[in-house]
């Protein structure tokens, strides 16, 4: 404890690499014993949650990519877990598919069981004991809402298990331009159109300031009476039409050498078979 205080200071302010060299050597002791240390892995996509004066609202984008390729440019990313519990998924696109399933699935059986509503707290904490029995290898990050008996929730799951919860939150790579948004605008008690607009633009910066993140804007209002999944409710980057035309005539392009190599081939005779 004191070679640390002695090597990081607390009274110097700014970053601490004191740790570098500690990481340089557990890395050499992993590769002698073939072992590779994690790297970050890039999640691709922009997902955002606000609690307004009735309820929570859920946003997210559409696109699903593969390095970097476009997959699926309308592609859902908010998931039904209960009739008032949704969630948003980022990061493998089949992970968080699967995960939301797993989930919807055994809360529609712990309703079965105890006869009551499941709570939004009971889903966050299996979705958090799930992702942590996997350490981290089921690449998903999480965004649950909803309203229950207890009032209105919103939590965001890390892909190890550790949790927040917060007023609002994003998630993926488009969250820093999205809480940017939320950071300047965000108040208490906010009127339904009001925390629609919020996500919306949110999730807008992500789409217009990430690679990982584009296509459609889609919403899920969740209020203690109804849920409204509003599938395609904005579309920020509207693609161009073309302005000329491009084909130009021949002989625009001069030709500068022309050869003609002959070949030689051999005519072999071809006899067709039937079988009986």
């Amino acid at each position: 404890m004191l070679r640390a205080a002695a090597v990081c200071p607390t009274e110097s302010g700014g970053f601490c690499f004191g740790n570098t060299r500690r990481n340089v050597v557990l890395e050499a002791s992993l590769s002698e014993r073939g072992y590779r240390a994690p790297t970050a892995r890039k999640t691709g996509t922009t997902i955002a949650g606000v609690v307004f004066k009735d309820g929570v609202v859920l946003g997210a984008d559409t696109r699903a990519t593969d390095d970097m390729v476009v997959v699926e440019k309308n592609c859902s990313k908010i998931h039904h877990i209960a009739p008032r519990i949704y969630c948003c998924g980022a990061g493998v696109a089949a992970d968080a598919e699967i995960t939301t399933m797993m989930m919807s699935s055994n809360a529609e059986l712990h309703a079965l069981n105890t006869g009551r509503p499941p709570l939004v707290a009971m889903v966050t904490r299996q979705l958090r004991q799930m992702l942590f029995r996997y350490q981290g290898h089921l690449g998903t990050s999480l965004i649950v809402g909803g309203v229950d008996v207890d009032g209105v929730h919103l939590y965001s799951i890390f892909p190890h298990g550790s949790y927040d919860r917060l007023p609002f939150l994003t998630m993926g790579s488009g969250a820093a331009a999205a809480v940017s948004v939320f950071e300047d605008r965000y108040k208490a008690n906010m009127e339904l159109e009001e925390a629609k607009l919020l996500v919306k633009d949110a999730v807008t910066a992500g789409i217009l300031g990430d690679l990982g993140s584009g296509s459609n804007v889609d919403l899920c209002v969740i209020t203690k009476a109804t849920v409204d999944y509003l599938r395609g409710y904005d579309q920020p980057a509207v693609p161009g039409t073309k302005g000329g035309r491009y084909r130009y005539r021949p002989g625009t392009t001069a030709v500068l050498t022309h050869t003609v190599t002959p070949l030689a081939v051999d005519l072999l005779q071809e006899s067709v078979q039937v079988m009986q």
